[in-house]
């Protein structure tokens, strides 16, 4: 894959400051492979809490600092209508100490669960997770069971925010068929009306694909 502008900048601002891909991973608290990612184009589409962060630990005055937040902003219109996408948040994260613990169990199981009961920030918890191991994956996308009346619509929840037509008669072909060949993780977002529902088509979509993730 082609490097970006915006990988190009990256790579320039952090050599003219002196500072290694390990050393600028370690001061803006992002991962060594996050930062390879985007250098080299294959994140395409940094997010903006991660150009600030960036941005401030290479120290950019105003200028160079607009320039490099107007090659991100281009990089994330340029991305695909059908590229997986996280939702852009609307405020800060507040780090808190289960981040790091739910990377790791990410990185060891293909289903992860977060628990909690509702207000606690489940759910921006599973984005900002995501966020920070989007390099890993070649896919991501958030899917939202929230305005669901019945289970039985989980599946074309699925497909729909997938970008498929279902056909077959368990409605998972299709969306198996997208998921292969490619590393996947799928964030599955209100799911307690549905739980029963959606633990079924996940198990399933997990047992159809090896390379899928699952966060719910």
């Amino acid at each position: 894959m082609a490097e970006t502008r915006f990988g190009e900048l990256l790579r320039q601002y952090r050599r003219a400051a002196g500072c290694s891909q390990e050393g600028l991973a370690e001061r803006a608290g992002l991962s060594v492979g996050a930062i390879a990612a985007l250098e080299q184009g294959i994140r395409r589409a940094p997010h903006r809490d991660t150009v600030d962060a960036i941005s401030d630990a290479l120290g950019m005055p105003e200028l160079t600092r607009r320039e490099f937040e107007a090659a991100a902003a281009q990089a994330r219109r340029r991305q695909r209508p059908d590229d997986s996408v996280l939702p852009e948040s609307l405020t800060s994260f507040i780090e808190r100490s289960e981040i790091h613990e739910l990377q790791n169990l990410l990185a060891a199981h293909r289903l992860l669960t977060i628990t909690g009961t509702g207000g606690v920030g489940k759910t921006r918890i599973a984005i900002e997770v995501a966020r920070r191991v989007e390099h890993l994956y070649d896919a991501m996308w958030l899917v939202d069971l929230l305005p669901l009346r019945g289970g039985d619509l989980v599946r074309s929840q699925i497909a729909a925010r997938l970008n498929v037509q279902l056909r077959g008669d368990d409605g998972l072909t299709e969306i198996a068929h997208r998921l292969r060949s490619r590393r996947v993780l799928l964030v599955i977002d209100n799911c307690e009306h549905v739980v029963v529902e959606a633990a079924s088509v996940i198990e399933k979509l997990l047992g159809r694909s090896t390379t899928l993730t699952v966060t719910r």
